[in-house]
């Protein structure tokens, strides 16, 4: 008798066991769903964090930057420590810098990666809400009281990492 009560109680416990580990499964079913669904749009922040990497990497390195033409002896993906091929063609970055000097007016254009995100951003600036556009950033800082340069960055990347090779 004593060996009969024993056995249904651990019938019951089991069933019991099997009803919690379901709800536990579900439940973490369940957040991960809820997490992948959302859709987080990161383009514009990672465009400002691209803006800002590059403008301290002018700041740091003001004593090499003297002309409007500085960008063709100065190694910007070195030392920047931006990947070049993350700016190759077709990719889903784009990077425009403008050297001005204050004093004549001259001015020098650099382009790195997909040039029609700059269109893009100039559509996106008119859109209230456009998820499929770019985030983009501009930023302006003055170098040694002589040079002005204006970065202008983009980003259509939807959370893919880049790859190397």
């Amino acid at each position: 008798m004593n060996k009969l009560a024993y056995v249904k109680r651990g019938n019951i416990l089991s069933v019991w066991w099997f009803v919690v580990l379901a709800i536990i499964g579900l439940g973490i079913v369940l957040g991960v769903l809820l997490f992948y669904s959302a859709y987080i749009n990161v383009k514009s922040v990672e465009s400002d964090v691209l803006t800002n990497k590059i403008s301290l990497c002018f700041s740091a390195n003001q004593k090499e930057i003297n002309s409007i033409n500085f960008l063709d002896n100065f190694s910007f993906f070195d030392k920047c420590n931006l990947n070049s091929e993350v700016f190759s063609k077709g990719s889903l970055y784009f990077v425009k810098i403008i050297v001005s000097d204050i004093s004549n007016g001259e001015k020098k254009e650099y382009r790195y990666g997909t040039n029609s995100l700059e269109k893009d951003c100039e559509v996106e600036k008119g859109v209230l809400n456009a998820p499929k556009f770019p985030g983009c950033s501009t930023k302006e800082l003055t170098i040694n009281g002589k040079l002005k340069i204006s970065i202008i960055t983009a980003s259509n990347n939807d959370g893919e990492v880049p790859r190397n090779g």
